[in-house]
């Protein structure tokens, strides 16, 4: 598969595609996958994202942040039930 080949069963996206993904511009999905908050490889000189890794740091992040809010909604329900 060459890089104008069909990508719709490929495993990787790239840096434009995760963008598109992520509801992201192509330069913050640079700068996040430089920084290390997109997981990323490299093959010669192209920068891709294994799909399956961005699944899991999407699952992770939706999970942190359910707990987050779980943890918030319980303390906000015996706030007042403290009090009486």
């Amino acid at each position: 598969m060459g890089r104008t080949g069909n990508r719709e069963n490929a495993r990787t996206y790239t840096i434009e595609q995760c963008a598109q993904v992520l509801g992201i511009g192509r330069n913050t999905a640079y700068v996040a996958a430089h920084s290390g908050q997109i997981p990323t490889i490299k093959i010669g000189k192209r920068l891709l994202i294994p799909k399956a890794s961005l699944e899991l740091m999407l699952d992770d992040n939706l999970n942190d942040l359910k707990g987050r809010l779980d943890r918030a909604t319980d303390s906000n329900l015996r706030s007042p039930l403290q009090n009486l």
